[in-house]
């Protein structure tokens, strides 16, 4: 019986070492996926940052270009989780800001897209101030 259990128990082990906490592999994945995107492979980058996430929940990075290269898809809702599991991550991540105010803005909300718009300039983004001018 403990041969039967044992190689399972294994497989389970090695499975759980190799996709385990990686912060310096997610890091190269999300390089590869930037890389990616600016070549317009957007499905592949989408992938890499996918992967990355699973290698580090915790990197806002990962959630940020997936979530721009859902917005690419104009999938703007989906872009929105993602933008606000980065912010969620790192709270003065001014560009997080910026992009999900710009999905809230495709999607009608301007109340909203002024909101984080603002909170972007606040966090150091000056180029948001055409947009905040627009904003009540």
């Amino acid at each position: 019986m403990k041969a039967i259990f044992g190689f399972p128990l294994a497989l389970v082990l090695l499975f759980l070492i190799s996709c385990g906490h990686n912060p310096e592999k997610s890091d190269e994945l999300v390089e590869e996926g930037i890389s990616l995107l600016y070549k317009g492979k957007n499905d592949a980058a989408l992938s890499s940052f996918e992967e990355a996430i699973r290698y580090n929940p915790e990197n806002f990075e990962a959630y940020f270009y997936k979530g721009n290269c859902l917005a690419n898809k104009k999938k703007y809702r989906e872009a929105i989780d993602e933008y606000t599991k980065a912010i969620k991550i790192k709270p003065d991540f001014a560009r997080a800001y910026a992009n999900r105010g710009e999905m809230m803005f495709y999607l009608g909300d301007e109340e909203r897209a002024c909101l984080d718009w603002k909170k972007a300039e606040s966090l150091g983004m000056i180029e948001m101030l055409d947009k905040t001018r627009g904003c009540r």
